[in-house]
């Protein structure tokens, strides 16, 4: 997920540090994504929200052991900062 939201125009340009529960199905398919704590600049949480919600599937399946919500921490900065 983190190197998703690297590669998205939109928010690879911004700092940020938010937490978020993710659903995951068994297959790998993102179901859900919720804003468990911002980083205090909503416009960057949207856009990381959004582009979370548009990566669809990962690339490995979730190992079945796994409860969901998955609390997850995304991180990013500007470059050359």
């Amino acid at each position: 997920m983190q190197q998703a939201i690297a590669r998205d125009d939109k928010v690879k340009r911004l700092a940020f540090q938010l937490q978020v529960n993710v659903w995951l199905a068994a297959d790998g398919r993102l179901e859900k994504v919720e804003l468990v704590r911002g980083s205090g600049n909503e416009e960057a949480d949207a856009a990381v929200v959004d582009a979370l919600r548009r990566i669809g599937k990962v690339d490995q399946a979730p190992p079945p052991s796994l409860d969901f919500p998955a609390r997850v921490l995304i991180q990013g900065r500007r470059p050359g900062a």
